[in-house]
């Protein structure tokens, strides 16, 4: 079922062009659904001319407006008449499939025996747990940073954040907190355990890889995400490919229906 939202979205403005919007208090795939169903509301509405761009996030939606051209007090009524039609609407936003190689343990993934002894688990059922499809709730805190959560819950693994964040990670990491996965696009600090590393890159400002030509950041709110596990050889083999710009990412199409409280996936 949806996750409930708060009886009125809580509004706070950050000067006179943005304004970020909380749905929701409870953090799940059903709150990334309803902010997206939000998203597609309001650039219907009467203000979708003053918005200059939204981003999602796991409950909340960020405004970027047009201070010339938005009035507060309708762009606030707009939004409380978007969050009233958003529960009952049916949406299906694009949810492509991607499948990123990855490394796990040794120098890629130095806390991999951690999170395994964390969670009673020997290192491969860690890895298989890890290779299960992922949701990407958000992109943010860095460009073209992924936060993400098990599409089967009952899969989920969970482990602590460092008591003392990290002052570096390298780009690429794959990174767990609680129970949500982190995919660090550049070198940035960092609290999540580190359990592998990505072969390919996620961001790439100045792109040398087609999956970029359009966008820098390869990942979007709504894809789900493989992390499929490789060896050494394989991952030198795709360094080259990368290298030479050849590199071809496996993505799938895919779309997810929301509807009468249930969630499709094609």
């Amino acid at each position: 079922m949806l996750a409930p939202p708060r009886d009125t979205p809580q509004l706070t403005w950050c000067g006179e062009g943005y304004l970020t919007i909380r749905l929701f208090e409870q953090v799940d795939i059903w709150s990334v659904a309803g902010v997206l169903r939000l998203e597609q509301q309001l650039a219907e509405s009467a203000i979708a001319g003053s918005i200059i761009a939204m981003v999602p996030g796991w409950t909340t939606l960020l405004l970027w407006l047009d201070a010339n051209v938005a009035e507060p007090d309708a762009v606030e009524a707009a939004i409380a008449e978007a969050a009233s039609a958003v529960a009952a609407r049916e949406i299906e936003f694009e949810s492509r499939v991607l499948t990123l190689p990855t490394v796990y343990g040794g120098d890629s993934g130095p806390d991999l025996a951690f999170v395994a002894d964390a969670n009673g688990l020997p290192m491969a059922d860690t890895v298989g747990r890890l290779q299960a499809m992922q949701f990407a709730g958000m992109v943010s805190f860095s460009p073209g940073m992924a936060n993400c959560m098990w599409v089967d819950g009952s899969r989920a693994l969970t482990a602590p954040k460092y008591e003392s964040p990290r002052t570096t990670t390298p780009p690429g990491t794959v990174g767990l907190g609680g129970s949500s996965i982190s995919l660090y696009s550049v070198a940035s600090p960092g609290g999540f355990q580190m359990v592998g590393r990505l072969a390919v890159p996620i961001y790439q400002p100045r792109p040398t890889l087609p999956a970029f030509t359009d966008s820098p950041t390869l990942l979007q709110p709504g894809d789900r995400i493989v992390l499929e596990a490789i060896g050494p050889d394989a991952a030198a083999a795709i360094a080259e490919e990368v290298a030479n710009g050849s590199y071809a990412y496996a993505i799938e199409p895919g779309s997810c229906r929301v509807a009468d409280g249930e969630l499709t996936w094609t």
